[in-house]
């Protein structure tokens, strides 16, 4: 399923490099240096025919870079692309935790509610691609679990112009996501790995702090 959803929307994403060539052009570069999301999971283990399912807590804090198309000047449209790294954690029954090293890829199409000077405001539907990798060692062998992830999310932003060349751009969202990936369990004596099939379907809240620095991206 997620080998499919990737295959369809990373064609959607190069199609629109092509069809807006201008508005791609990142007048806008720069960090996000606070990101941070709290929600819900639904996980579904499988091997075999057999299964588990469980909830747990889902929490991430995370930094990046991002590129931004048109910061302050006037316009409609922007498009926002972020690449970044997040801690991220599975929590079953406040005990239990999976720590992951999480890679992603927004992509945020910005429509403009209000604009003026020195602050601009937008809605956007936001398209996240993610890789989660947790490793973990035991005194009898050792445990991974890679996932991959596509989510959507509406995202409410504001860009505040502070000068004539930097601006602070806070957002929030609410993210859907769906997960899929497998986990092996090896160990250090001859025994069989130990392969488990991952479903996960997470909600979150989240909210992130940009700092942009902006090139040929000016007031009115």
């Amino acid at each position: 399923k997620m080998k499919y959803s990737l295959k369809i929307f990373t064609p959607i994403v190069c199609i629109f490099f092509i069809r807006f060539p201008e508005e791609c052009q990142s007048s806008g570069i720069g960090i996000y240096f606070l990101s941070y999301g709290n929600g819900s999971s639904d996980i579904q283990w499988s091997r075999g025919g057999e299964s588990a399912g469980y909830q747990a807590d889902y929490k991430y804090l995370g930094y990046g870079i991002v590129f931004d198309s048109r910061v302050a000047s006037p316009g409609i449209f922007s498009y926002r692309l972020s690449l970044g790294y997040a801690n991220a954690d599975f929590i079953y029954n406040t005990i239990y935790k999976f720590d992951f090293s999480n890679y992603s890829m927004s992509n945020i199409f910005c429509f403009t509610i209000s604009q003026s000077k020195h602050i601009r405001l937008w809605l956007d539907p936001q398209f996240e691609l993610i890789y989660m990798k947790c490793r973990e060692d035991y005194s009898d062998g050792n445990g991974k679990v890679d996932l991959y992830r596509i989510g959507l999310s509406p995202v409410l932003g504001v860009n505040f112009n502070i000068c004539s060349l930097i601006s602070v751009c806070p957002e929030i969202g609410y993210r859907f996501s769906y997960l899929e990936g497998q986990s092996i369990r090896h160990w250090n004596v001859n025994i069989d790995s130990y392969k488990i099939d991952w479903e996960v379907n997470t909600n979150e809240c989240f909210f992130r702090l940009n700092m942009l620095l902006r090139f040929n991206d000016l007031f009115y």
